[in-house]
């Protein structure tokens, strides 16, 4: 009698975790999750998007499965009246698997998120995109495959997969959900190709194409009046020195304090001009790779290794503007 109530139980613990495998398992949490929102917004309305096309999806091809790709987080939460959204990274390497939500500045997350739903051809260009793509995830996630969904199970989440060959949609839960009154949900979104479906109506191949022409054309039209290039990389040197001035010696340097304080909007090719004494100030810093190395290598931030190149660049480039040959070679 007791043999057979051992081999019930067993019985009873490998359909329980067979069950927990497959995403009805959670759906009720999901639902009543996302249904408790007060608020209406795009967010939501982004979310719901998301959760549906899960939902009405398939088990997606392997094949695509196991490509690195960067995406979208709706992050749920009860104490938030709005689903929160993150840049989220999907990597896959010698079978392993880690999808993760990137929490990081919110004015740079917010710029990520804001062109991946509405201008995703120019997330190359954002200062999340480049950090996400020089990260090395710790790869602990194992996957399974159910006939609806893949299946990954990492240490603190449970996961599940749908999508076809242009767009993949996941929900994660956190493991020990049936224990948990308010587990943690984050909804994904990785859209894998340009030609799929253009599921929030602002990223399709034509849509996509019309603004590069449009760019394009107004980017020839600024080169003949305004020659610097590189608006985004000079740009960049706002965050760089931002970030090596919440340290020592730098911190401290009140030279150093008033040219960045000046820097409170973007610099382009129209504001040059009013930074070439920030930027020369900035060739004159002695910034050890040392220092560089221990602040700031576990997340390698291109932004901060490279500003005295950036600055130098955009100073050759303004003085090339301005017909002066042979200060621009110095620079250079």
């Amino acid at each position: 009698m007791k043999k057979t109530f051992t081999i019930l139980m067993l019985f009873s613990i490998v359909i329980n975790l067979s069950a927990q495998k497959e995403y009805s398992s959670i759906k009720r949490d999901v639902d009543v999750t996302v249904s408790a929102y007060p608020q209406e917004g795009k967010a939501l309305e982004y979310l719901k998007i998301v959760k549906d096309k899960f939902e009405n999806s398939g088990k997606m091809p392997l094949a695509d499965f196991k490509k690195n790709n960067v995406g979208i987080a709706f992050v749920l939460s009860k104490e938030d009246d709005v689903p929160q959204m993150f840049p989220a990274k999907f990597s896959f390497n010698d079978g392993k698997v880690n999808i993760s939500a990137v929490k990081t500045d919110k004015k740079d997350s917010d710029d990520y998120v804001e062109k991946y739903l509405h201008k995703m051809e120019a997330i190359g260009s954002t200062a999340v995109f480049k950090k996400i793509m020089f990260s090395n995830p710790d790869l602990n996630g194992q996957f399974e495959e159910n006939s609806n969904e893949i299946f990954v199970k990492e240490p603190a989440t449970l996961s599940f997969v749908r999508g076809t060959e242009d767009d993949m949609y996941i929900i994660s839960i956190d493991e020990h959900f049936k224990a948990n009154v308010n587990p943690r949900i984050i909804i994904y979104y990785f859209k894998l190709t340009f030609s799929g479906e253009d599921i929030f109506g602002n990223n399709s191949l034509q849509q996509i194409e019309k603004r590069m022409e449009t760019e394009a054309e107004k980017k020839k039209i600024e080169s003949e009046n305004f020659p610097l290039y590189h608006d985004v990389r000079t740009d960049e040197i706002r965050d760089g020195l931002k970030k090596i001035m919440q340290y020592e010696p730098y911190k401290s340097n009140k030279k150093l304090q008033e040219y960045s304080n000046g820097m409170d909007s973007k610099i382009t090719r129209y504001t040059i001009k009013d930074h070439t004494d920030a930027f020369k100030y900035v060739l004159s810093l002695d910034i050890p790779k040392e220092f560089l190395d221990k602040n700031f290598k576990s997340f390698y931030e291109e932004e901060v290794y490279n500003i005295k190149h950036l600055a130098a660049h955009a100073l050759a480039d303004y003085s090339l503007g301005n017909e002066k040959y042979e200060e621009a070679l110095a620079f250079l």
